[in-house]
């Protein structure tokens, strides 16, 4: 069995990270891609990168911008990170996803070893040292910052007010969360197509914000905030729209043979939009109580995707980042492509038997999250000092007890049918 690839140098067969059935429904480069963008061009992407790089450092020191060692510092480290893209690009091993180009994915790669690398330099510091040194990105971050309640005042209707009648529920509509749950959740949908497992996600995360608001004040919402607003609306809304785009993919024609030359500027831009959608479109069949092992599949990969959820304010309250700032977009955009090809992997290596181990991508992923999770322990000594409340606790008890019950009574069923199956081959 050959290797996944001759610049990748591991010993590492193809089967066993990429599935047979999956591998039969990539398409060939030659077919995919004009000649230019399959082949290698490793000396001219060198050739480039060094000369990039010197015109760069010329430009910046006859034009006088680098005024001191932390700006050389940036510099060679930005400098740094390109040069490690780059060769992720050529020589990275390539995934289960194929458009744009593997090399985009094999570059989402590079940005994900790079993140994990910066998480873990984090993890080594003192909590005070990350923040202050937040303030080179930004004077202002670095500071203590309050947390918003949104439960205050859960009146929907406050004829007093002078702005509007229904001041509460405006000001909650005019917050910064209401796209991100929108947009969020139609990304999601994209990812997981499956409206059932999306629902029961947005639920779970409202309970999740219940129940560690004692934690984390921005968790505090009203009623109505929880149930009309995020789970109906805004969760819902998303879902929808996520569920109208997985069936615009599954109805699309794909053409597998290899297509005509573009010849008009008409076709040629529809070739090139048809470049950002997939290959081809598996739907994901999550089978949640088919049997335990898919069960239990199912029950790690909600909790893995509530985690990265909740990583992300955790991680502005102990590094002291404000909710509108960019960095906080920056870790959501860097998670989405992440996201997407751990999904993928996820998947087939749950549902696919020849799968005999977890994708690169899923690895990085896991490994990210838990790092997340360790900065945030870390850095959160003496922040969370209020205990959950005890009609949490019990509820939580209870709902343990109901998914190892039902992963006790899924296991059993399999015993019995594995045994039976085994005694009638016997019997034969």
């Amino acid at each position: 069995m050959p290797s996944v690839s001759v610049g990748t140098q591991t010993s590492i067969p193809l089967r066993d990270v990429v599935p047979t059935s999956v591998q039969k429904e990539l398409p060939q480069e030659e077919s995919e891609y004009p000649s230019f963008l399959f082949k290698a061009h490793s000396l001219a992407l060198i050739a480039w990168l060094l000369g990039t790089i010197m015109a760069i450092n010329w430009a910046v020191k006859e034009g006088h911008l680098i005024t001191s060692t932390v700006d050389n510092v940036e510099l060679g480290l930005w400098c740094a990170l390109i040069a490690f893209l780059i060769f992720c690009c050529l020589h990275a091993r390539d995934g289960l996803l194929y458009r744009p180009h593997p090399a985009f994915w094999r570059v989402v790669l590079g940005v994900a070893i790079a993140y994990f690398a910066l998480l873990i330099f984090i993890i080594c510091q003192d909590a005070s040292d990350v923040r202050r040194w937040l303030r080179y990105i930004d004077p202002e971050l670095g500071v203590p910052l309050p947390e918003k309640s949104y439960a205050a005042d859960c009146r929907l209707y406050t004829p007093e007010d002078p702005v509007s009648s229904f001041r509460n529920l405006r000001d909650t509509i005019a917050d910064e969360f209401v796209l991100a749950h929108l947009f969020g959740w139609a990304l999601k949908m994209l990812i997981i197509r499956d409206v059932k497992m999306c629902l029961f996600l947005s639920v779970l995360f409202e309970f999740l914000e219940v129940s560690l608001r004692h934690a984390l004040p921005n968790f505090w919402e009203c009623w109505w905030d929880h149930v009309i607003l995020d789970i109906l609306i805004c969760n819902g809304l998303g879902i929808y729209i996520g569920y109208l785009m997985v069936k615009y993919f599954e109805m699309k024609e794909y053409h597998f043979l290899v297509e005509p030359a573009p010849l008009t500027i008409k076709s040629k831009l529809n070739r090139i939009a048809k470049q950002f959608t997939p290959v081809h479109w598996s739907r994901y069949q999550w089978q949640y109580f088919s049997n335990s092992r898919r069960f239990f599949s199912v029950v790690f990969f909600s909790a893995f995707v509530s985690c990265v959820d909740l990583s992300a304010f955790f991680l502005k309250y102990v590094l002291y980042i404000p909710a509108p700032h960019y960095l906080n977009l920056v870790r959501l955009f860097i998670w989405v492509p992440f996201a997407v090809a751990g999904t993928r992997e996820y998947y087939v290596y749950m549902s696919d038997p020849t799968c005999k181990r977890i994708g690169q991508m899923l690895w990085l992923d896991l490994a990210i999250l838990l790092t997340e999770g360790c900065i945030s322990y870390k850095f959160g000594k003496g922040l969370f000092n209020e205990p959950m409340p005890y009609w949490l606790k019990i509820s939580w008890a209870v709902i343990a007890t109901v998914v190892c019950g039902t992963f006790t009574v899924l296991f059993i069923r399999d015993y019995r049918k594995t045994h039976r199956k085994a005694a009638e081959l016997k019997s034969e």
